[in-house]
């Protein structure tokens, strides 16, 4: 298991708890725009893991078809994403949207730091 998915585990606890404290105050607007930002971090961060570990490594490149495909459904998917969160600016405070990506991050650095 790579230290994102272990870090992952942390990260999606830590946006469940936060999320449903915002629920429990009355944004529930705010926990929804937490959750889809830290989904959205964590997508891109485990693909973008899984692009680096095949593709950049010592010897021959190992770029298949398979790969560029997955790197356009990945750019769409975040085209995707970043219009609805701008659909939706007007509704959505800005700060759940950052707390969600540093929940994600957090549960990152906590598996680095902490190591296999």
């Amino acid at each position: 298991m790579s230290a994102l998915s272990r870090g992952g585990w942390l990260s999606a606890g830590l946006v469940a708890v936060v999320g449903l404290g915002l629920v429990v105050l009355g944004q529930g607007k705010a926990a929804l725009a937490l959750t889809a930002a830290a989904l959205v971090a964590m997508i891109s961060a485990l693909w973008l893991e899984r692009v680096l570990t095949r593709v950049i490594q010592p010897g021959r490149l190992r770029l298949t078809k398979s790969l560029v495909w997955q790197g356009l459904s990945r750019l769409v998917f975040l085209v995707v994403a970043g219009a609805a969160f701008y659909v939706v600016r007007r509704q959505v405070e800005g700060w759940a949207v950052a707390l969600g990506v540093t929940l994600a991050m957090v549960g990152w650095v906590w598996a680095g730091v902490r190591g296999r």
